[in-house]
């Protein structure tokens, strides 16, 4: 099976290159030293064919040139790559879980656990492999939409009528696989009906709204 790909996101070059020597025993590293804006990095994500990013929470500090800790990043990715498995490193993980209410406390992850070649190697296996658990796990989602999606696409080509009964949901799956990083390489669907498309475009605009008012 093939190495993932994870990206490392930390003000200090020293920590950088640490975490490179740990995440290189399972993983392909790429190191990220900085980035102009969410949509650089969104960019850099999916042209690096990164499948998962470990950011450290505090990354304003050290006379960084970030503005924003590992949350902020977090929830920006998760904005705009649903379900995208997002890691936030941290010696103080009680404390964080404590402050970013918003983040997946899972995510979450502490850095007392990597000993950097030196201290118990087991936490540190452990630690490699839950992180490799969860980008399974994600993968393997996305993998059962774009079956499910499949399977619709079939029913459209070959059974017309039966399909509008599924119509909808056939929508929504689209849109939902559209957030997906994965989802955009594998989604085989061109067509919509003008009504299908009426409706996806409802819908679009309704997940804005709801997503504004997260925001807020």
């Amino acid at each position: 099976m093939a190495k993932y790909t994870i990206a490392i996101i930390d003000e200090e070059e020293d920590q950088r290159n640490q975490f490179e020597f740990v995440f290189e025993k399972i993983f392909n590293v790429v190191k990220i030293e900085s980035f102009n804006s969410t949509e650089d990095l969104i960019a850099l994500i999916k042209s690096e064919s990164i499948d998962a990013v470990a950011i450290d929470y505090r990354l304003t500090e050290h006379n960084s040139s970030f503005r924003d800790n590992g949350d902020f990043f977090f929830k920006e990715i998760r904005k705009n790559l649903l379900e995208f498995p997002v890691f936030i490193l941290t010696r103080s993980s009680d404390e964080v879980k404590r402050i970013c209410k918003t983040v997946d406390p899972s995510f979450i992850m502490d850095k007392e656990n990597i000993n950097f070649g030196k201290g118990e190697l087991d936490k540190e296996k452990e630690f490699l492999e839950s992180i490799k658990t969860k980008i399974n796990i994600y993968k393997t989602e996305v993998n059962e939409k774009v079956e499910k999606l499949t399977e619709y696409e079939n029913l459209r080509k070959n059974n017309p009528q039966e399909f509008l009964n599924i119509e909808n949901d056939y929508i929504n799956l689209n849109f939902e696989l559209s957030r997906y990083i994965s989802g955009a390489s594998y989604i085989p669907i061109t067509y919509f009906t003008q009504a299908s498309n009426e409706r996806l475009d409802s819908l679009i605009a309704k997940t804005e709204n709801i997503l504004k008012k997260l925001d807020n």
